[in-house]
């Protein structure tokens, strides 16, 4: 569903972009890589990663290559507000991953069952919205999620329309499955 709106979105993600991907390596610690990460930060990889990261991530605010397409994830939006203000004004898409994407479906009116939600953000992601689409900046959400009933280990998963969410299901992150 999704590789249909990639393949079908012209020039923005044509074969000659220029594509750069920012990894962040500052993030909680999930348990199936805990063991890895722990040793990185040991050994001193973690410390050498960051400044080239930062300086990266600044040479592609500061001066970005266009088209520039910039992905923001992560649990809440309300810690992201500020980032994407500023992302509007240099992307020319800006693509809302994970379980912040939740609160931007519940704010166009979509269900989005017991998942993580900051549906006090509606107005906030609306205008985040309309702020977008004032400057040029296409705001892309998931059109397909992974839902399940409940969330726990070995709980059934299927991937569904995101128009097509219950209110009995949880949309996952896919770092869950």
């Amino acid at each position: 569903m999704n590789g249909e709106f990639f393949a079908k979105s012209g020039p923005l993600f044509d074969a000659g972009s220029d594509i750069t991907v920012f990894f962040r390596f500052y993030m909680p610690i999930p348990k199936s890589t805990s063991g890895i990460k722990k040793r990185q930060m040991a050994n001193g990889v973690i410390q050498h990663i960051k400044k080239p990261d930062i300086d990266n991530l600044q040479k592609l605010v500061l001066h970005p290559k266009k088209p520039m397409l910039a992905v923001v994830g992560g649990s809440k939006v309300s810690t992201k507000i500020d980032l994407i203000n500023a992302l509007i004004l240099k992307a020319d898409a800006i693509f809302i991953a994970g379980g912040m994407a939740n609160s931007f479906l519940y704010a166009q009116g979509k269900n989005v069952g017991k998942s993580l939600c900051e549906k006090e953000l509606k107005d906030t992601a609306l205008e985040i919205i309309s702020s977008a689409n004032a400057r040029g900046c296409r705001i892309i959400l998931p059109s397909d999620v992974v839902v399940t009933k409940k969330l726990e280990q070995n709980s059934k998963c299927k991937i569904i329309s995101a128009d097509e969410v219950q209110d009995w299901q949880e949309i996952l992150a896919r770092a869950e499955i």
